[in-house]
């Protein structure tokens, strides 16, 4: 058998458009072992999961995976789950642990949009409990003005002051523009909601995209020699080049000394929320030189400064500069959650994206992920799927996600 027909097989399935011919060859193929190599590759690229693809128990993985052998069965009663539970689960499913795991992603994608079509086909116990759903963020800004005034980027009537100011807003896409170093001299400040994002073209060209709950102060008009902005949160830049005006970037967070960064034309991103460990700064193109109180680091494209937080009367440790792939720094600026650590470091980033608080009970601390999931869909879909990786639970009441250990 070619390389092709696999992977045509492995698509056919995965998008629900096999014929039940194709998906039992699939099928056969995935329990013969003969091409482990070749179906990971295919998963970890579609799925793009790491190095530690998620881990179903025995119940867990027949459970799914028997809801996807005959999903359109004529007569919709669960006697046919059970066979093919029984065909398919068990010993099959974990001839080769690392492939079953992520074969159970594909299943959850098929069962996923299957179940939209027969909710009623649904395992309950494998549902996130949802009184309610928790909307993705989106398009959402204010922007303070020079005078003091705040206007309210949605909203239709901002657009007559933004007008007379000669800023254009685009609602729609979420951008704000300023004309090319024309207009008043004044400091502005564009920020961005708990499960808001928005992005700007300064007077200079360049152009910044704030992550929810960030902001960026900068000049309407960048009269000197030195082009600076202020930042809190998540913000990347992309920054237009001027040799004679280097662009400065000053980072504002907590409990840590103010960092700087200079540029002159680049591609970088910044994470600095107070209740995130370390500023991150990672390059994507050019090159920044990154300043925190004595020590100063340059970064090459693919490298990313961190700066650890500094608890009240400690000292800091410095920066330090590690390669990283710089596509999981801006995951969420391409719409998507890129998680690779622990339920905490993943729980904030959902946290902030829905507006949400987070409760724990029970010991988490051992749970990680790896994997990636669209910021589009509602929370309960990304909660689903994490289910699903094994060993948490979650719980949504109103705006509150509880997290417990399964």
């Amino acid at each position: 058998m070619s390389a092709q027909r696999l992977e045509y097989l492995f698509l056919k399935y995965y998008d629900q458009s096999a014929t039940p011919e194709e998906r039992q060859e699939f099928l056969g193929l995935v329990s013969s072992g003969v091409h482990e190599e070749q179906l990971k590759r295919l998963i970890f690229e579609r799925f793009k999961f790491e190095a530690n693809p998620p881990v179903l128990d025995e119940e867990q993985s027949g459970r799914i995976l028997g809801e996807i052998l005959h999903p359109l069965s004529e007569t919709g009663s669960g006697a046919d789950t059970d066979v093919g539970y029984r065909r398919y689960g068990g010993r099959f499913w974990f001839r080769v642990a690392t492939v079953a795991a992520a074969v159970a992603a594909i299943c959850y994608f098929g069962y996923r949009e299957l179940a939209a079509r027969r909710p009623g086909d649904m395992d309950p116990s494998f549902s996130v409990q949802l009184p309610g759903d928790v909307a993705p963020g989106g398009e959402r800004a204010s922007l303070a003005l020079a005078d003091g005034t705040v206007l309210n980027l949605e909203a239709s009537a901002s657009e007559n002051a933004l007008h007379l100011r000669g800023i254009s807003n685009d609602r729609e896409r979420g951008e704000l523009s300023y004309p090319r170093e024309a207009g008043e001299h004044g400091m502005n400040t564009l920020s961005t909601p708990l499960g808001g994002q928005y992005r700007i073209v300064l007077p200079d060209g360049s152009k910044a995209w704030l992550n929810a709950g960030s902001s960026l102060t900068y000049p309407t008009s960048f009269a000197s020699r030195n082009r600076g902005v202020e930042m809190t949160g998540e913000v990347y830049f992309e920054i237009a080049p001027d040799k004679l005006r280097p662009f400065y970037v000053k980072v504002r967070s907590g409990r840590r000394k103010d960092t700087e960064i200079r540029v002159l034309g680049t591609h970088f991103n910044v994470q600095s929320y107070t209740n995130e460990p370390e500023i991150r700064t990672t390059l994507l193109e050019g090159a920044v030189q990154v300043k925190s109180g004595q020590d100063v680091q340059e970064l090459t494209p693919g490298q990313q400064a961190r700066i650890e937080s500094m608890e009240a009367g400690g000292a800091s440790s410095g920066i330090k500069v590690r390669s990283v792939d710089v596509s999981t720094a801006i995951a969420w600026k391409e719409g998507r959650f890129e998680f690779d650590g622990s339920i905490r470091d993943m729980m904030r980033q959902i946290a902030r994206w829905y507006n949400v608080e987070i409760v724990y009970e029970g010991n988490v601390d051992n749970k990680a992920f790896a994997g990636t999931i669209s910021r589009k869909k509602n929370v309960s879909e990304v909660l689903k799927m994490l289910e699903l990786t094994g060993g948490i639970r979650f719980l949504v009441e109103g705006n509150k996600i509880i997290v417990k250990p399964f």
